[in-house]
């Protein structure tokens, strides 16, 4: 193929350090948002385990397994079938 026949293809508009520095601000704001929502989610399955464990006194913390390296299910690790 011939580079002249091909069409020109010219981006709208530029993309400059600027831009890209308030992209990567956006970026950080969302991944704090969501690291932040994490943090709450992982407080509520705390606590339901916990209650969990209460309305079941014959259970004991050790049977219950919530570790993310040694099972291939984690669901099954937290009680969901």
């Amino acid at each position: 193929m011939d580079p002249n026949s091909l069409p020109a293809t010219v981006p709208k508009t530029r993309m400059t350090v600027t831009r890209l520095g308030h992209k990567i601000d956006d970026l950080h704001e969302t991944m704090d948002s969501l690291h932040q929502e994490i943090e709450e989610i992982k407080v509520v399955l705390k606590s339901l385990v916990k209650l969990n464990l209460e309305l079941e006194p014959g259970k004991e913390e050790l049977d219950i397994k919530i570790s993310k390296k040694d099972s291939p299910n984690k669901n099954l690790d937290l009680g969901y079938q």
